[in-house]
């Protein structure tokens, strides 16, 4: 199941983002998203990438 897998993610220490363009598209406000998933800008996405983070993006 999808929410097990950002779960197990979320546990291990990794940050789960969601741009706000990505997330209003869909229609998804905060309280709609996993406990542990949060709505980011890009700034906070670019600074990730630049200490080296792998992302997934779809």
């Amino acid at each position: 199941m999808m929410k097990d897998m950002i779960q197990k993610v979320i546990d291990n220490g990794c940050a789960i983002g969601v741009c706000p363009p990505c997330a209003k598209v869909r229609g998804y406000e905060a309280e709609d998203l996993v406990d542990g998933v949060t709505i980011v800008g890009s700034v906070f996405i670019h600074e990730r990438v630049k200490e080296g983070a792998a992302i997934l993006s779809f």
